[in-house]
């Protein structure tokens, strides 16, 4: 069986036409509206940062 890492590089690998529609493939078995989506990323990204701020690995631009 293949690992994350391993499936995700060859996701990444493809064509952006087959990437998009795997995305919308991936976005249906979730049951997510693109909304969702984009609220649980940024909520990602934001916890990811808070997490830089709390470890002092936060570098300022």
């Amino acid at each position: 069986m293949r690992s994350l890492e391993q499936i995700t590089q060859e996701a990444l690998s493809l064509p952006d036409d087959q990437r998009l529609l795997l995305l919308e493939k991936i976005r249906e078995s979730l049951g997510l509206e693109v909304d969702e989506i984009n609220q649980n990323l940024w909520r990602i990204e934001a916890q990811r940062r808070q997490d830089e701020i709390n470890n002092g690995t936060f570098n300022k631009p």
